[in-house]
């Protein structure tokens, strides 16, 4: 789905293409290149901003070699390079104290979660708290532990689902769910193993969550489940008080997940919004924190998130995001959608406009509420601050006028 540039490769006399690096007859040739370079630095080719530096990293288990973006430096890379990956800045990122999420250098990131993934002992149903402590220099760094929310919007960055260039159009769908997913979770450490051990993804065919069921039974583990939401099968008006397990499509091998009790009515009051957006039709994404109840088969919800999604798949804050999200693919435009993560960062904007040369933040705004108001003029004063002088910003006030003929037109793009 994103683009592979040429490699800059110690020991290559040239730089290597794309299909240097992809064709099946050129495999051998390749995979001898990266095992000389084999602890040395290769650079990316591609039309971003910095170093670009790659690792190039071992796989002892299917015994190859391959190319890992160094720590910290995915935003270094154009925004449809397949090393790419949002600055820290750009996203909600930057609200988590230091030691909650720490990027590697094989691709790879570990995070400290709010819950524990294995019971330790029979009366211990958590790990040891680690008290991570603020910096003073940092005073936006308030966040101890990424939350449920945080990890999907963790795998949801990570895989570049938040991200739109024009090359995506009729690639992306719910049928490369799974394999991102995976492919992601692979390289999420947390609780001293790899998010893809209890990971239980969308599946038409549930061999592999199946893998990971048998797994968590023998070694205690609580398992994530992540998948779209099946349709509402009710009307809007009607209560969610009988909703009795979390309904998933494509969920071959996926248990049951029960909801009940409190999770159920925390999840109700925190996503609200994304509750009724998905009973008036949109598509949305949940995750859950799966336990199996004791000498038994059935798991229970201990926690759900949710996200209400675009049909390809991007988040959505509200319906006028989607009306822009559509004006932006149909005008073949690239863009991306910041996720908060746990921050309460209200700087953070709608999307990013990525075709220009310098950075063009997008707001939308939609409602009137004194708090709103309020809220909107602080984002207002900022961007007149931080992009008058630079390329300026975008916006579009719908409070008034929410017909997709009242969108302000973009600036064309020149990258």
């Amino acid at each position: 789905m994103f683009e592979t540039y040429s490699i800059q490769l110690p020991g290559a006399k040239y730089p290597c293409s794309k299909d240097y690096q992809t064709l099946p007859a050129n495999a051998e040739k390749w995979q001898r290149l990266l095992k000389n370079a084999h602890g040395k630095s290769a650079t990316c080719l591609c039309l971003g901003n910095g170093q670009k530096a790659l690792n190039i990293r071992h796989l002892k288990a299917l015994k190859r070699y391959v190319l890992a973006r160094s720590a910290n430096s995915g935003h270094e890379h154009a925004t449809d390079c397949r090393f790419f990956s949002e600055a820290e800045y750009r996203t909600g990122l930057g609200s988590y104290v230091e030691g909650v999420v720490q990027e590697g250098n094989e691709d790879d990131v570990s995070v400290r979660l709010s819950q524990a993934i294995q019971l330790r002992k029979k009366n211990d149903d958590a790990d040891p708290k680690v008290d991570l402590p603020f910096d003073s220099r940092k005073p936006g760094r308030t966040q101890r532990a990424m939350s449920l929310l945080g990890l999907l919007h963790l795998l949801w960055t990570r895989s570049g689902l938040n991200t739109w260039f024009p090359k995506m159009e009729g690639k992306r769908d719910d049928s490369i769910l799974q394999w991102l997913l995976e492919q992601t979770a692979e390289n999420i450490k947390t609780h001293r193993m790899t998010l893809d051990r209890v990971l239980l993804s969308p599946a038409k065919h549930g061999s592999r969550n199946r893998e990971v069921l048998d797994r968590a039974k023998t070694h205690q583990y609580r398992l994530i489940a992540v998948g779209v939401l099946q349709p509402f099968s009710g009307g809007v008006d009607d209560t969610l008080d009988d909703l009795q397990s979390l309904p998933l499509m494509n969920s071959a091998g996926i248990p049951s997940m029960w909801l009940k009790g409190k999770p159920w009515a925390d999840a109700r009051l925190s996503f609200a919004r994304e509750l009724n957006a998905w009973k008036s039709g949109a598509k949305t994404v949940a995750i859950a924190f799966l336990s199996l109840r004791d000498k038994s088969r059935y798991y229970d919800v201990l926690e759900v998130a949710l996200m209400r999604v675009s049909e390809m798949l991007i988040p959505l804050d509200s319906g006028l995001e989607g009306k822009v999200e559509a004006m932006l693919r149909e005008q073949k435009r690239k863009f991306s959608k910041p996720l908060r993560f746990d921050a309460d960062d209200k700087t953070i904007p709608d999307f990013w406009l990525n075709d220009l040369d310098d950075e063009f933040p997008m707001e939308v705004f939609g409602m009137n509420t004194t708090e709103y108001v309020l809220r909107k003029n602080a984002k207002i004063s900022h961007y007149q601050t931080e992009y008058a002088q630079r390329l300026g910003w975008w916006y579009w006030d719908a409070c008034n006028n929410s017909d997709v003929t009242s969108i302000p037109p973009l600036p064309p793009a020149t990258r």
